[in-house]
């Protein structure tokens, strides 16, 4: 068995090129190629709401701030409800071999997730609450998912993409949310401002990974050519219009 993982260089991108590289992992690094796992972490270039890719029923506020150019809108290739994404740090993960069960898989993830955070002296614990497709803003609820500090303010809400028994997993770590426009899209308080550098939750959570995946011969892969030109083209595939 080949036990290839991949780690890719962190971006700052648009939102529909990140959400073209991450399928991009899925689809060509594990689904098509030999590798276990690909691993990356990035963040996005301006203020991007991202759409569960079932998320049809977008409210008009999001329109409306979408064309007054404060808000940009994509849909992600995962499921869930709305992410407010800037100001914050998001992985994602695809993984040839998941636990069959969709639970199982995101035990095995929020271990990977705890573990590193406890090592930059955050303590999470998975969130309890039911799943609720009609909560507009993912960050409104925390389901076993997600990760919370003890105070039960989530911190970490993720979701997956499921295919051919094949998982691409990513999520975002709110660390300095902005709060006008969170306030304008969902009529609430955002968490408060995580003081952690990025870099530093990066190397918690890859050193975490090389211990936890403890059989996955990791190598660092630069974008080719090739790679760069398919996001491209991909990456209409994510554009609300």
């Amino acid at each position: 068995m080949n036990n290839q993982g991949l780690l890719l260089p962190s971006t700052q991108l648009q939102g529909p090129f990140q959400m073209a590289l991450d399928n991009l992992m899925l689809q060509n690094f594990i689904l098509k190629g030999n590798y276990q796992f690909a691993l990356r972490f990035y963040s996005w270039k301006g203020n991007w709401l991202s759409l569960g890719r079932n998320q049809k029923n977008i409210p008009t506020r999001w329109l409306e701030l979408s064309k007054e150019k404060k808000i940009n809108l994509v849909f992600r290739p995962s499921g869930g409800t709305a992410v407010l994404h800037g100001g914050g740090l998001t992985y994602a993960i695809a993984w040839k071999s998941p636990p069959k069960k969709r639970k199982h898989a995101y035990l095995k993830t929020s271990k990977w997730l705890i573990e590193s955070f406890q090592k930059l002296g955050l303590s999470l614990k998975p969130g309890n609450q039911p799943s609720n497709i009609n909560n507009e803003n993912c960050f409104s609820s925390s389901t076993s998912a997600d990760l919370t500090e003890e105070n039960n303010i989530k911190r970490i809400g993720s979701a997956q993409f499921w295919k051919k028994g094949s998982v691409l997993q990513h999520g975002e770590i709110i660390l300095r949310p902005q709060l006008e426009i969170w306030g304008k899209l969902f009529k609430t308080e955002p968490p408060r401002n995580l003081n952690l550098p990025p870099a530093e939750i990066e190397e918690s959570l890859f050193k975490t990974a090389k211990k936890q995946w403890n059989y996955i011969e990791w190598e660092k892969y630069t974008l080719t050519k090739e790679n760069i030109i398919e996001i491209y083209k991909e990456s209409n595939n994510f554009i609300v219009t």
